[in-house]
C-alpha cells in the first residue's frame, strides 16, 4: 500500500508543473489572440496577390500586329498621335528563348508584328502558328543578333483541370492599349465563377473567321479589351487559362468574363510550334457525325428524363463515329470523363482533341427498351478550317 501511495505522490508531482504550464500556454495563447492583428489574414491574402504580380509581370507582353509599316507605327506612337495598330492584345511567354502565347483574333489581320516587354523594350515578333477555333496564336519573339543568346522570363503552366469554382483568379494583361502609356501591366482578381461553360459565339464574318468558344473558364476578375491573350492564372501564381473574351450587352466589364483552359492550350503547343495555321493548315478533331442537343421528347423516349447529353440525329458512312460503332439515336453523355452538356460544347471538345487518337465516349443507348451505358473508344479523325466552314463540324441548328 505505502508502493501505491508513492507512485500517486510521484505521479502528481510530475503532471503539477505541467498542468501549470498548460494554463500559462492557454493564457498567453488567449493574451496573443487577443492582441492579434485582424487585418492579418487580409493582409497575407494582400501580399499572395502582389507576390503574384511580382513574380509573373516579367513575363506578360503587348502584342502588335500591323498591316502597315512597324516603324511608322512607333514614331506616330512617340509623337502622341492617336492611332491603334489592327490588332492589339497581351500574352505571356512560356519559353526562355522568346515564345509568347496570345489570341489568334489579336494576330489575325496582322502582316507585321511586334513584342512589348513590361520593361518597356520591344522586339520584333514572328508568327509561328495560329489555331482559329481555338482563338489562340503562338508569337516568338525575333531577337538581334547583337542580342543572341538573350532569354526571357517565363510563366508557370498549371492545371486547367483542377480548376473548381470559387478558387481565386488572377487577370494581368495590357487592357486598352496605349491609352494609358505605360507597357506595366495590370492587375484584377476575382474568382472563378464557373468552370465547363458553354458559352458558344461563331462568327459568320469571314473576315474575323470563323470561331467557336466552349468549354471556358468564367471569372469575374475584370477583362477589357486589350487584355485578350494574357494570362489567367490561381493564387499560386500559375496559368490556368488564357484571356480570350467578355461578355457585355452594355460595351463594358459586367463581370463576365471567359479563358480558354490550359490544358487544351497545351495540347496544340507541339502543332503550333511546327508551323500549322501559318505554314500548313491546322486540323481538328471530328466524329463524323449529325449531333443535336438533347430535348425534353428524346429525353422522355430515350429513359433520360432530367439529364443532359447530347443525341446522336445521324452517323455519317466511313466516319470515326461509325467505325467506333456509335450508332443513330444514341446519346453521348461524357468524352474522356468530361460531363457534355450540348452539341456546341461537344463539338468544341471534339474538334481540340488529339487527331488520330482514341477518345473515350460514355454512351446511353436503349435496346430493346432497356437503356444501358457503355463507354465506346472512337479515333478521331481531322478536318481542315475550309471543311469546317463548309459545316462538317457545326451542329445543327
Amino acid at each position: 500500500m505505502k508502493t501505491v501511495c508513492r507512485v500517486r505522490r510521484a505521479a502528481r508531482a510530475v503532471w503539477a508543473p505541467v498542468a501549470v504550464a498548460v494554463v500559462v500556454l492557454a493564457c498567453g495563447g488567449a493574451s496573443a489572440q487577443a492582441t492579434a492583428d485582424p487585418a492579418a489574414p487580409a493582409l497575407a491574402l494582400e501580399r499572395a496577390f502582389t507576390d503574384v504580380y511580382q513574380r509573373v509581370e516579367p513575363a506578360i507582353v503587348t502584342v502588335f500586329a500591323e498591316t502597315g509599316d512597324l516603324e511608322d507605327f512607333w514614331k506616330k506612337i512617340a509623337q502622341g498621335m492617336e492611332r491603334m495598330p489592327q490588332g492589339l492584345g497581351s500574352g505571356f511567354v512560356i519559353d526562355k528563348r522568346g515564345y509568347v502565347i496570345t489570341n489568334e483574333h489579336v494576330v489575325r489581320e496582322g502582316e507585321k508584328f511586334s513584342v512589348l516587354m513590361s520593361d518597356g523594350k520591344k522586339y520584333r515578333g514572328r508568327l509561328v502558328g495560329q489555331d482559329q477555333l481555338l482563338d489562340i496564336a503562338l508569337v516568338k519573339i525575333v531577337v538581334p543578333d547583337e542580342e543572341k543568346g538573350t532569354t526571357f522570363a517565363t510563366v508557370k503552366l498549371g492545371d486547367s483541370d483542377a480548376v473548381r469554382a470559387g478558387m481565386w483568379t488572377i487577370a494581368i494583361g495590357n487592357p486598352i492599349g496605349f491609352i494609358f502609356d505605360d507597357s506595366e501591366p495590370v492587375i484584377s482578381v476575382g474568382t472563378v465563377s464557373g468552370v465547363n461553360r458553354t458559352f458558344v459565339r461563331t462568327l459568320e464574318d469571314r473576315r474575323k473567321g470563323l470561331r467557336t468558344y466552349g468549354g471556358l473558364i468564367q471569372t469575374d476578375a475584370v477583362i477589357n479589351p486589350g487584355n485578350s491573350g494574357g494570362p489567367l492564372l490561381n493564387i499560386k501564381g500559375e496559368v490556368i487559362g488564357v484571356n480570350t473574351l467578355l461578355w457585355s450587352p452594355i460595351g463594358y466589364n459586367i463581370g463576365l468574363g471567359f479563358a480558354v483552359p490550359i490544358n487544351t492550350v497545351r495540347r496544340k503547343l507541339k502543332a503550333l510550334g511546327q508551323g500549322y495555321g501559318v505554314k500548313k493548315p491546322m486540323e481538328y478533331g471530328t466524329i463524323d457525325a449529325n449531333l443535336k442537343t438533347l430535348n425534353e421528347f428524346y429525353a422522355d423516349v430515350l429513359h433520360l428524363k432530367g439529364k443532359r447529353g447530347v443525341y446522336v440525329k445521324q452517323v455519317f458512312e466511313d466516319g470515326a463515329a461509325a467505325a467506333a460503332g456509335i450508332q443513330d439515336k444514341d446519346v453521348i453523355l461524357k468524352v474522356n470523363g468530361q460531363r457534355v452538356v450540348n452539341a456546341a460544347q461537344l463539338v468544341t471538345l471534339i474538334a481540340h482533341l488529339p487527331i488520330g487518337k482514341a477518345a473515350a465516349f460514355e454512351i446511353w443507348r436503349v435496346v430493346e427498351d432497356t437503356p444501358k451505358t457503355m463507354i465506346i473508344n472512337v479515333t478521331l479523325n481531322g478536318k481542315t478550317i475550309k471543311e469546317i466552314e463548309a459545316g462538317a463540324l457545326r451542329p445543327p441548328k
